[in-house]
């Protein structure tokens, strides 16, 4: 059954409205990194954190996401990027999260945003082993639970972002052709992410077992415990660091990583956008309130 929604303003004006067709050439990739807490139990959730990068050479104007799966509360936003503040978060009874960065080109234009001269959250090295996710940008993180996020739709809308097309004040944006991906650092055979995923022994996430990880388990070596970790070095998911946990280390023993295949999932092309949020004045912020 449909139910009514009533959509309230903010208290700040928009003072214009652009809306046009995406230029062909401008694309906005975005990945949804998932860190687990356990990568042996993805049930006990984690830390998500939304990066994305672009071809436009001034930046990333916008992105609105629209997301499954993930908590509401504690969102935040990469700062240094020119976002509002404080980020826009949109909750549906359904469960969806709506979560907005947009800049106010009105006032400050900050360029780099997706691209390898970000003038802020630049991650070089993708923490998921996949040199094609090198120099994106950190658009903003948050928490998750026993369920795996994904990107979604609510009604006709869908996560969607824009380019800026000037750099000065103020500035201009149009919209962009965006995929969506979604990553994860799983223990190799959960089957959640194509790749390898993580090997037992891998404490520290570095898509190695060796030493470093040796030395992980011998400062944690704890057989009778309850509480440990994977990042301890309980890879069985029993609490404990003990014997079973060194075996591992060494079935697994690969310290130059070569038995890493990166863990993606295929690119979801959305909808060409229209001008979010990178709009002349401040952003519209729109809350849907399903009755």
């Amino acid at each position: 059954m449909n139910q009514p929604r009533c959509v309230l303003l903010a208290a700040f004006a928009l003072t214009a409205l652009i809306v046009g067709p995406a230029i062909a050439q401008s694309t906005i990739d975005v990945s949804l990194n998932l860190r687990y807490t356990d990568p042996a139990d993805p049930t006990e959730g984690g830390q998500f954190t939304l990066v994305a990068k672009t071809n436009d050479t001034i930046g990333i104007a916008a992105i609105s996401a629209y997301l499954d799966n993930i908590n509401s509360a504690g969102i935040a936003l990469q700062t240094g990027i020119g976002g509002m503040t404080p980020i826009y978060v949109m909750s549906f009874t359904d469960g969806t999260v709506n979560a907005i960065y947009g800049q106010d080109i009105s006032t400050t234009v900050v360029p780099g945003v997706g691209t390898a001269s970000t003038p802020a959250g630049l991650i070089a090295t993708d923490p998921l082993w996949n040199p094609a996710w090198n120099n994106v940008t950190s658009i903003m993180t948050g928490t998750f639970g026993g369920l795996r996020p994904a990107f979604t739709t609510e009604g006709s809308s869908s996560t969607g972002g824009n380019v800026l097309t000037k750099s000065t004040v103020p500035g201009s944006a149009a919209a962009a052709t965006l995929t969506t991906t979604v990553r994860g650092d799983s223990k190799n055979g959960l089957g959640l992410e194509t790749g390898t995923g993580l090997f037992a022994g891998d404490a520290d996430r570095d898509k190695k077992v060796g030493p470093a990880d040796l030395a992980i388990i011998g400062l944690n070596w704890a057989p009778a415990a309850t509480t440990k970790g994977w990042d301890t070095g309980d890879f069985d998911d029993n609490g404990a660091v003990g014997p079973a946990d060194l075996a591992q280390i060494g079935l697994n023993w690969d310290p130059t990583g070569g038995k890493y295949v990166p863990p993606t999932v295929a690119g979801v092309p959305e909808p060409a956008s229209l001008v979010l949020l990178s709009l002349v004045g401040l952003a519209l912020l729109a809350l849907r309130i399903r009755k």
